[in-house]
This record gives structure tokens, sequence and C-alpha cells, in this order.
């Protein structure tokens, strides 16, 4: 087995511990966010060149829609149509969104939709894609 003799060099930590606002904040099962977490940077995605369905007004945080704005564009120089259907999801919208599909698949609806406190979308950083407008 080879070993680098090369010593990694120390990473410089974030002055303030990660918070919501850090952009990598873990999100998952295990990590949630606080009910009342709304990012301070959320921009609107079809002001920003990024279509939605229907033209709805769906906002991210402003990184994220930058780096997307630039993958739709790839995906349309390659003839893909890339719309969103959601992005930033409120606490609120994300009970909604995960009681609708527990009414459906009962608890099936865990492997589609994340609990509320525990989804990307409430952190501004998700989307979910359709091809259609």
């Amino acid at each position: 087995m080879l070993q680098s003799t090369e010593q990694e060099e120390p990473q410089e930590e974030p002055q303030e511990g990660p918070t919501c606002g850090y952009r990598l904040v873990l999100v998952d099962r295990s990590h949630a966010l606080p009910q009342d977490y709304t990012p301070n940077d959320l921009v609107s995605l079809p002001a920003s060149g990024v279509p939605t369905v229907g033209g709805r007004d769906l906002t991210l945080r402003r990184e994220a829609a930058e780096h997307l704005k630039d993958l739709v564009a790839a995906a349309d120089a390659d003839g893909e149509e890339l719309v969103v259907a959601s992005a930033f999801r409120s606490y609120l919208d994300q009970s909604y969104t995960h009681e609708r599909l527990e009414s459906i698949y009962g608890s099936g609806a865990d492997t589609m939709s994340a609990s509320p406190g525990h989804s990307q979308h409430q952190l501004g950083t998700a989307v979910d894609f359709t091809n259609s407008v």
C-alpha cells in the first residue's frame, strides 16, 4: 500500500460554525432546519432567466440560481429542455407536499419526499425538473 509523505495543509474553518446560511450546511433525515428558516438571498428564477412551469415565480438562493441558469443553457445547447417544477419550499409548504404524498402512498412517501425541516428545498438549493412547460 502506498502512503503519501506529503502533509495536508490544515483546512481553514469558517469564522462561525456552519449555520443555515452557510452553503455547506447538511440537511438530511438526521439534520433538520429550524421551522422558521428562510434564506435571505432568494431570487426569482424567471427573472434570472430560468424557465419554470407555467412561468411561476419560483425562487432559489442566488448562487444556486446562477449555476442553474448555466445548467439550463448547457442542456439547451445539447437540445434538451429543462423546466423547473419546484424550487424553494418553506417548512409549511414542505409539510403540505409531504402530507399530500403520504395520503396517496402511505409510508412510501418517505422515499419520494423529505419530511418538513429535512428538505434541501427549504434550504433554497434544490429544484425538481420537468421537461415540458
